[in-house]
């Protein structure tokens, strides 16, 4: 008697068998033409839309001058905004840490 593990890799051949069987079926099966869809009413563009939406303006993005500041107060900004940094790091290293988030 075959055990339950002859069985089921026989089972799993018979499987892949079939499916490969499936797929060289779908290869040589001729391609079917379809009709092409109804035509649609034209997409509308800027041209076409009388009153366009206007989104509204954004704020100036306010920027900071790092390397003007002090160890200890780049320390602090990154303390603020939970963004861990070593002690022993230098002003370069800080200022990369917050220009990168």
């Amino acid at each position: 008697m075959a055990s339950e593990r002859t069985k089921a890799a026989r089972r799993a051949r018979a499987q892949m068998k079939a499916l490969k069987r499936s797929v060289e079926r779908s290869r040589t099966a001729p391609i079917s033409r379809v009709a092409p869809p109804p035509a649609q009413e034209p997409i509308p563009t800027r041209d076409t839309i009388e009153d366009p939406v206007t989104l509204p303006e954004e704020p100036p993005v306010e920027t900071v001058d790092y390397s003007s500041m002090a160890k200890s107060q780049l320390q602090d900004l990154l303390k603020e905004r939970g963004i861990a940094y070593l002690p022993r790091s230098t002003n370069r290293i800080l200022i990369g840490l917050l220009e990168n988030v």
